[in-house]
């Protein structure tokens, strides 16, 4: 329940409306962009519903946005995903392998096993359309939300390594520089990072369903400050 009217700006595979929030500035006059994203894994229920609170704190709390500022916050990136209470998009692709990265790979691995990241690279309408979406508002910052693992994990690069220290230091989680567990190919931060520059983090909760919004809050808002 977000108490804002959403921009559409495409359909998942299903059809469902992919939903964005803005906040602060408007497109013309701003000068940074951060992107908040919840839910590109349909199964991490707590990453839409922090982005959602967070969304709503911005409705109550305009001026804490700097000038020049604008917020894209999107609560759920895969939205048949997360209906189903899958992992993966309406056709058993995960999105967060969809992206066209240097590393993009078919197949690779993650938590449940083997992961598919599609024929090609934004194969996926969900992918696709986001990408076309950050296309015409350029990411200074992006978080993806994910659960749970309880750590920041940066792309490799400084600014992604700054803000992610400084969430680390603010939530308590887990600074994790190199992610080790499994390859993470195609990925919607590293994608980021290699088009735009972006200071791109990964922002994984403690729980798949409880968002921990005391805990997230103050680190969420300093990540939309310079």
């Amino acid at each position: 329940n977000v108490r804002t009217i959403p921009y559409e700006y495409g359909r998942s595979t299903r059809g469902n409306p992919l939903l964005a929030y803005t906040y602060g500035a408007e497109q013309v006059a701003a000068s940074r962009f951060v992107y908040i994203i919840g839910a590109i894994h349909g199964n991490e229920r707590s990453s839409a519903l922090l982005a959602a609170e967070l969304a709503n704190y911005l409705v109550d709390h305009p001026t804490d946005i700097p000038a020049g500022t604008r917020v894209i916050v999107i609560p759920i990136a895969n939205p048949d995903g997360y209906q189903r209470k899958l992992r993966t998009n309406a056709r058993g692709i995960d999105l967060n392998r969809n992206f066209s990265t240097a590393d993009w790979r078919r197949y690779t691995r993650g938590p449940p096993g083997r992961a598919y990241g599609g024929r090609a690279p934004f194969s996926e309408k969900e992918a696709a359309a986001l990408t076309v979406f950050m296309e015409r508002e350029q990411p200074d910052v992006v978080i993806a939300l994910h659960a749970r693992g309880n750590l920041i994990n940066p792309e490799g690069h400084e600014p992604s390594k700054d803000l992610a220290k400084r969430i680390a230091a603010q939530t308590g989680y887990k600074y994790l520089e190199v992610w080790g567990s499994y390859p993470t190919t195609g990925t919607m931060t590293l994608w980021t990072v290699e088009r735009f520059g972006t200071a791109s983090v990964t922002w994984e909760l403690g729980s798949y369903t409880y968002p921990n919004w005391n805990r997230n809050r103050d680190a969420l808002l300093g990540a939309i400050r310079p």
